[in-house]
């Protein structure tokens, strides 16, 4: 989920990711998992997430090919 720059700090996130829950909810899911990528430019998207309550419980590992 990316928010443009234009749109960002005013809520868009949080609507986004409410809908998301509450779509969860209604198909009685029992957990929502968010891939999000570990480098800089995420620091952001990772202390939003952070604050909605979600709790940081993984690593991904990636080998480039070429």
């Amino acid at each position: 989920m990316v928010v443009d720059l234009k749109y960002r700090s005013k809520g868009v996130r949080r609507k986004l990711l409410d809908e998301a829950v509450a779509w969860a909810k209604e198909n009685e899911a029992s957990g929502i998992i968010i891939n999000s990528g570990n480098r800089q430019e995420r620091y952001f998207a990772h202390m939003f997430y952070k604050k909605m309550g979600y709790d940081e419980k993984s690593i991904r590992f990636a080998k480039s090919l070429v």
